[in-house]
């Protein structure tokens, strides 16, 4: 891959998904999506134990990415104690650009 190629990549990302501003951001919305396509969910404890960052940068970014309705939080059916992340459909079609337009890419 060319640094051509990236800078159309970093346009493309910038583009697509406003919302992401860092790797954290990106990290934590795939790891979210992963675990949604899965058929599971995760708490922010889980996604702590990922070491995508310091547990409190973790926490500041999720409430960021909750506060940009990037993700929504919710409670855990069966448990009302246990608050759950999901990306929100937005988020989800964005990522679905944002793939395809890396597959022309590359």
């Amino acid at each position: 891959m060319t640094f051509r190629e990236l800078q159309v990549h970093a346009l493309a990302r910038r583009k697509l998904l406003p919302f992401v501003r860092s790797l954290e951001d990106c990290d934590l919305l795939i790891a979210i999506g992963a675990a949604n396509e899965a058929g599971a969910s995760l708490g922010l404890k889980q996604l702590q134990l990922l070491n995508i960052a310091s547990p409190s940068t973790v926490h500041r970014k999720i409430r960021t990415l909750v506060a940009t309705r990037a993700i929504k939080k919710s409670l855990l059916k069966g448990d009302g104690r246990r608050v759950v992340y999901t990306l929100t459909a937005k988020t989800r079609v964005a990522f679905k650009a944002y793939v395809s337009q890396l597959r022309n890419i590359c």
